[in-house]
């Protein structure tokens, strides 16, 4: 038989809102267990954040100008630029009903429209 359950307290941290207990993952409140699929979702938003939070801290704005003033740097910034464009509404078009279909589909005339200058 297994022992008693062992309860600590834990204060989840900015860069490990999660905590890991037993098999599985779950939320800073302990309300719900997280399954391993979501588990994995979970892990990469929280690498994409530690990747966009590192790269915000090196786009300083020296860097910026710098870019500016190259060709290929200006590319780059237009890169940025368009992913960030994307991120930010890929999390506004996400819809709370979790829709995967009708996300993909906003997401993606966006995109479209991103290309085609509109």
């Amino acid at each position: 038989t297994a022992g008693p359950v062992q309860c600590v307290p834990v204060q989840p941290t900015p860069e490990s809102p999660w905590l890991l207990i037993g098999a599985g993952r779950v939320s800073p409140d302990l309300s719900r267990a997280v399954t391993m699929a979501e588990r994995d979702l979970l892990d990469q938003a929280s690498a994409i954040a530690l990747s966009l939070e590192q790269a915000a801290d090196q786009l300083k704005p020296d860097v910026i100008r710098a870019a500016r003033r190259d060709a290929t740097g200006q590319k780059d910034l237009d890169r940025i630029e368009y992913a960030l464009g994307t991120i930010g509404k890929a999390l506004i078009l996400t819809d709370y009903s979790i829709d995967e279909e009708k996300d993909m589909d906003k997401l993606k005339a966006f995109r479209e429209a991103q290309q085609s200058g509109g």
